[in-house]
């Protein structure tokens, strides 16, 4: 369980930064995007993000670091189910996006047949981009394990995905996000 919570560190020290830069992205207009200004104002707002979900995890108290400690087998974490009910599995038709400042592509997936199934005819891509892996829907700790062994080695991230909705108009997955697209 050490090295679990020392992979769930890690994982949110990559997400951190690329949910800071993508995820204000979607509110402002072509035009803006366009300007020097938004430029900074992305940023900015990157800037503030980062510096909210680290401060956030810095004031976290010490339970998680107890629990660490315990004994392999004794450590609990229960984040489990996860849902998100603004998505859910089914076609999604590609868009395209200008996403220049995301530092590399993520994928969004939930524990289900359609996902499983496109995990495993694109892992191999998925390694090679580097992409890290949101995982949207899971009943359980062992739907999680399953998409773990499908995803052979790709960081796979678990939270509601009802903010990448909202903020990327996506209502179904899987998808790929990329700095030019939003493909399945």
């Amino acid at each position: 369980m050490k090295s679990q919570l020392i992979i769930i560190s890690l994982s949110l020290m990559i997400a951190i930064p690329v949910l800071a830069q993508t995820l204000t992205l979607p509110e402002l207009s072509t035009n803006q995007i366009e300007s020097k200004q938004a430029a900074a104002v992305i940023q900015n707002k990157a800037s503030e993000i980062k510096q909210h979900v680290l401060q956030q995890l810095q004031n976290t108290p010490n339970a998680m670091m107890k629990e660490a400690a315990k004994e392999p087998n004794q450590a609990t974490f229960n984040i489990f189910p996860i849902e998100t009910p603004l998505m859910s599995p089914g076609k999604f038709e590609t868009r395209s996006i200008d996403l220049p400042q995301l530092p590399q592509p993520l994928f969004i997936i939930g524990s289900d047949e359609l996902s499983k199934n496109w995990l495993k005819q694109h892992v191999e891509q998925l390694k090679q981009i580097k992409a890290i892996g949101f995982l949207v829907q899971a009943k359980n700790e062992s739907d999680f394990k399953t998409i773990k062994s499908i995803a052979d080695g790709l960081v796979i991230i678990p939270l509601s995905g009802n903010q990448l909705a909202v903020q990327w108009n996506i209502d179904h997955y899987p998808v790929l996000i990329s700095r030019k697209a939003i493909e399945q």
